[in-house]
């Protein structure tokens, strides 16, 4: 009895992410979205044409699968095929980095005493609809014929798109939004400040861009983040190594949640494991890039 008990356990134990690169692919006949946790035993099939990224929990190891195969997920075997495929620390701060899930863009902008917006995303429930927010404040007054430009698109297919201009009459506050925002769905922010300048055919104009994507999470994408999320802390207290933790980053940055993406590029990047310059370096980049384009300091004084 106590053996029988013991292989259950066994076939149910967590040991992999599987994060789909292109294509599709389904685990015990269910389709994987953007990434999911595989447990020992359970049947992986990548089709024709797709490609799967397996990274083996409690290890540095990653293992490339190209379509077609089905196989059972058995550890021992992954690790086997794992071993010249390994990435280390700073590919995976790179790969996140690379990613254009928040930009920032600065024309001529040449202003004292910005003010940090920082847009609360995705947006809060307020009743019935959502409310576009900012955590710096309630109201911000604009200078005459300065302007600021919101807009909300679909990243993906057909849907609503929404947008609203502020200005001098019109002032920054938290905007209300309609209800038809999907769950699931990941969508662009965009935001624009722009200055007409004093000069001739619009020189000394200076104008800020800047863009984040977010997602509206199903509960069944929120409860693989928190069951990842636990997993990848496990692991790096348990290796004191920084590569779960950028893993970790990896994989909200797929679901499109950028507060959390540079929460955990910050805890690896504070981390006393990190020792190498080259890591340091990478994510000292990656994580100045985040921070400019989720905080959109904007010349609003």
């Amino acid at each position: 009895m106590l053996l029988i008990l013991s292989t259950v356990a066994l076939a149910g134990s967590k040991v992999a992410i599987i994060k789909v690169s292109t294509g599709s692919a389904s685990l015990d006949g269910k389709t994987v979205g953007k990434a999911t946790m595989a447990a020992e035993g359970q049947t992986l099939d990548v089709p024709k044409g797709s490609q799967v990224r397996i990274q083996l929990l409690g290890s540095k190891d990653e293992v490339t699968l190209a379509g077609p195969v089905k196989m059972t997920i058995e550890k021992s075997a992954l690790q086997k095929q794992a071993k010249e495929v390994s990435r280390n620390s700073a590919a995976v701060a790179a790969d996140i980095g690379n990613k254009n899930t928040a930009s920032a863009s600065v024309t001529r902008g040449e202003h004292d005493g910005l003010t940090p917006l920082k847009p609360i995303l995705p947006p809060r429930r307020d009743g019935e609809d959502y409310l576009l927010a900012f955590e710096a404040g309630e109201e911000f007054p604009l200078k005459p014929e300065h302007s600021i430009t919101v807009e909300i698109v679909p990243v993906e297919g057909d849907g609503p798109r929404l947008g609203h201009t502020f200005t001098a009459d019109d002032p920054l506050v938290p905007l209300a939004l309609p209800k038809n925002l999907e769950i699931g769905q990941g969508y662009r922010f965009t935001l624009i400040y722009s200055d007409p300048g004093q000069g001739p055919m619009g020189h000394g104009s200076s104008m800020y861009t800047y863009k984040q994507t977010f997602r509206m999470l199903t509960p069944e994408q929120r409860e693989f983040l928190n069951e990842a999320k636990t997993e990848l802390l496990g692991d790096y207290k348990k290796e004191k190594d920084i590569l779960p933790l950028l893993r970790l980053a990896s994989l909200y940055q797929e679901y499109d949640q950028n507060k959390e993406v540079l929460e955990y590029l910050r805890m690896a990047y504070n981390s006393p494991y990190l020792e190498n310059q080259e890591h340091w370096n990478s994510l000292r980049t990656t994580i100045y890039n985040f921070e400019q384009s989720m905080v959109m300091p904007v010349p609003l004084k």
